[in-house]
């Protein structure tokens, strides 16, 4: 889990640092029972611009997608078969692409 040297948050000038847009897709259904299937994100640098740093990587889940969440962001079951792996495998990739995006911010520890 990526956490926060001293257990503070860092105060971050986003202007003047840039920063992280996250987007996570899920399965839906019942609350307790949905599965993260999809892990996306970008740097945007100082100027607003968004960076060639990405992340977008599919996760594989044996769980249902319901059909109100494909209806949302358009994933379904087959969609899954391209994913890399399980969230243990991709959220992995996620973390390592954090720190390589990250390296030197002051009080980021991931």
């Amino acid at each position: 889990m990526p956490t926060l040297s001293g257990g503070k948050i860092p105060h971050v000038d986003w202007k003047a640092d840039g920063h992280v847009c996250f987007d996570v897709e899920t399965s839906g259904g019942k609350k307790g029972r949905n599965c993260v299937i999809q892990l996306s994100a970008v740097f945007v640098n100082k100027d607003s611009k968004r960076s060639a740093l990405t992340f977008n990587e599919l996760v594989y889940t044996v769980r249902p997608i319901a059909w109100a969440a494909t209806k949302v962001h358009g994933l379904t079951n087959a969609s899954l078969v391209r994913a890399k792996g399980d969230f243990k495998v991709v959220g992995k990739l996620w973390i390592e692409w954090l720190q390589k995006g990250t390296h030197g911010c002051q009080g980021v520890s991931l």
